[in-house]
């Protein structure tokens, strides 16, 4: 997405924001065509008493257009003039609840305006539909927050402490919506060099004493039979058996020759494996991880969700690659019936990653 354009004020949203009257009637109509509240109520099982959950996220979602930032600005001065019951922690305990799945909520949303839309014959549209992958970055200040991380603005070219917000939006020709996002968190890169160094320490150290087992196999079967030959030897000692005997001994002393040169290979690949585990524990330790230290990410927000909550797949997902994450994004947008376009664009999405999609589809990846 593109920071920092600058988009001139509608005139009639001008207009309409400087009339208390008609910001509320606009709301209104505005949420009963979108049937948000109906939306909401699919949650209110999760609450069972004082307010439900779906007035809670209506009310939360109209703030903005009150001048309200934020839940304490709300208790400061805005919670008498919108005649609302209830303290910040009621609001707070819906923000922070991991059994909310926003992904639906937006679903609903959005499938109720492509609903409106196909039922309108002036704002039907027949051109090239597709599918607009993009990520874009979320600044912010505190180091505390969950999840976070410094992560690369490729448009300054400069790290910045934030998230990346991934976006999957539809295209119908005349208007974009979102239809599904993600939060991701970056580890950086430096980290990579000390991870590929241990694992290949540690891959040497494999095959090694594999290579040792069949040499140690080898030499096994050599010593036995060398001292069988010598007993022959020794019992009847003649120019066969004396043969026979020289010819176990030098086997058996070239296998075990062979035996100490593995051997010491494996102790030199084990040394190598363990000052590559001790160079990553050293670079975890003086921290930098997410381009934060370790006694900063010690000091992050941390909360105990259910496995099973979407807040609990969300945690998870910050850490997959966006690539993966798109995918299943992908998967997701055919499965709710979205069609697209009937041309297939080929492009490249971060580090030359090319994604080759159905020619019955439009995916544009940005």
């Amino acid at each position: 997405m593109q920071p920092y354009k600058i988009i001139n004020k509608n005139s009639d949203l001008e207009i309409i924001s400087s009339n208390s009257e008609k910001i509320i009637s606009s709301l209104t109509d505005v949420m009963n065509k979108f049937n948000i509240k109906n939306n909401f109520m699919i949650f209110d099982f999760l609450k069972c008493k004082g307010l439900a959950i779906s007035s809670l996220l209506s009310i939360l979602i109209i703030l903005p257009f009150y001048g309200i930032a934020n839940i304490c600005q709300l208790m400061r001065c805005g919670i008498k003039r919108l005649d609302i019951e209830g303290q910040k922690d009621v609001f707070y305990d819906v923000k922070n609840n991991e059994f909310i799945d926003r992904r639906k909520l937006l679903l609903l949303h959005v499938k109720r305006f492509m609903y409106l839309i196909s039922n309108n014959k002036n704002l039907k549209s027949l051109k090239t539909t597709a599918l607009i992958f993009d990520d874009t970055l979320l600044e912010k200040t505190g180091k505390k927050i969950e999840k976070i991380s410094y992560v690369n603005d490729h448009v300054s070219h400069r790290t910045i402490l934030g998230y990346k917000l991934l976006v999957c939006g539809f295209w119908d020709g005349e208007s974009f919506i979102p239809v599904d996002f993600s939060l991701h968190r970056e580890k950086g890169t430096k980290h990579e060099k000390y991870i590929k160094d241990y694992h290949i320490a540690a891959k040497n150290v494999e095959k090694q004493r594999y290579t040792v087992s069949k040499i140690q196999k080898t030499f096994e079967k050599d010593k036995q039979k060398f001292t069988e030959n010598l007993e022959k030897y020794n019992n009847k000692p003649n120019k066969t058996n004396k043969l026979s005997y020289e010819k176990a001994e030098l086997k058996y002393k070239n296998s075990e020759k062979q035996l100490s040169e593995s051997k010491k290979f494996l102790l030199k690949y084990e040394s190598e494996k363990t000052q590559a585990y001790n160079d990553l524990k050293r670079y975890y330790s003086k921290g930098y991880l997410f381009g934060l230290t370790t006694q900063e990410r010690q000091e992050q927000f941390k909360k105990a969700v259910s496995t099973k909550s979407h807040g609990f797949k969300r945690r998870k997902e910050a850490d997959n690659d966006k690539i993966s994450i798109m995918l299943e994004m992908l998967c997701r947008v055919v499965k709710y019936g979205f069609r697209v376009g009937q041309k297939c664009y080929y492009s490249s999405f971060k580090n030359g990653t090319t994604i080759n999609c159905n020619p019955s589809r439009c995916l544009l990846l940005v």
